[in-house]
């Protein structure tokens, strides 16, 4: 991909898995919601939960989403995916993307990076869960592979959603890419701050996402004996 300021960087997935790239938010496209509200009700999300990531110096707000959404039986246990993200606008304009699983009386939701102040310095993120593991960068910035787990206490039928988002225009659109493992990044070096912890890839399993093109990684349960 090319981003804004000369950066590029080349994208790669693992041997052997697919990589999608979650359609960028361009205030037209079909896969494009206008504003928080429309967002939340898209992704099955109550509202007021995402927030308005106020641009820097102007208390500017998301202007659009780009997504990809699917309801996906999930058996209960432990799961993940790994992402890469690229921005290419600049600051002050706060784009990002998120996370949410909705579903059986769930909702979870988590903003996986956010553009921030120069270099991710000197910016604070909005206090709670959503924003616990997420990564704060610089103008053009961009996060290399990280890995995001969630848990299904009880099985049955969820709404996942990946997104991006614009924050004060609807140009310069972030990038999202998603696989089951951590692939691989040739490019400038990236400087971010915060993020997920990777788990160990050797306890999971693989568990596929259908029309997404996602393959995800499920942790087994032990079974406990008597």
């Amino acid at each position: 991909m090319g981003g804004g300021n000369s950066k590029s960087y080349t994208i790669t997935p693992l041997a052997s898995y697919d990589m999608v790239q979650i359609i960028n938010s361009d205030g037209s496209s079909s896969t494009d919601v206008i504003g928080t509200s429309q967002a939340e009700s898209k992704f099955g999300l109550s509202a007021g939960s995402l927030s308005d990531i106020a641009w820097v110096n102007s208390n500017k707000s998301p202007t659009d989403y780009g997504y990809m959404t699917k309801e996906v039986n999930f058996s209960a246990g432990t799961y993940q995916f790994s992402w890469a993200y690229g921005a290419e606008d600049y600051q002050p304009y706060n784009d990002g993307a998120i996370f949410s699983l909705t579903g059986n009386g769930v909702q979870q939701l988590k903003y996986l990076a956010v553009n921030g102040a120069t270099d991710g310095i000197n910016y604070s993120l909005p206090s709670g869960s959503a924003f616990s593991d997420t990564i704060v960068l610089g103008s053009y910035g961009f996060a290399d592979w990280r890995t995001t787990t969630f848990t299904i206490d009880t099985s049955g039928t969820y709404r996942f959603s990946l997104a991006t988002y614009n924050v004060g225009d609807t140009v310069l659109p972030s990038h999202l890419f998603v696989s089951g493992l951590k692939g691989t990044v040739a490019g400038a070096a990236v400087v971010s701050i915060g993020g997920p912890a990777v788990p160990e890839p050797s306890t999971y399993g693989l568990i596929g996402l259908g029309a997404l093109g996602v393959a995800f990684v499920a942790r087994r349960r032990k079974q406990k004996t008597a």
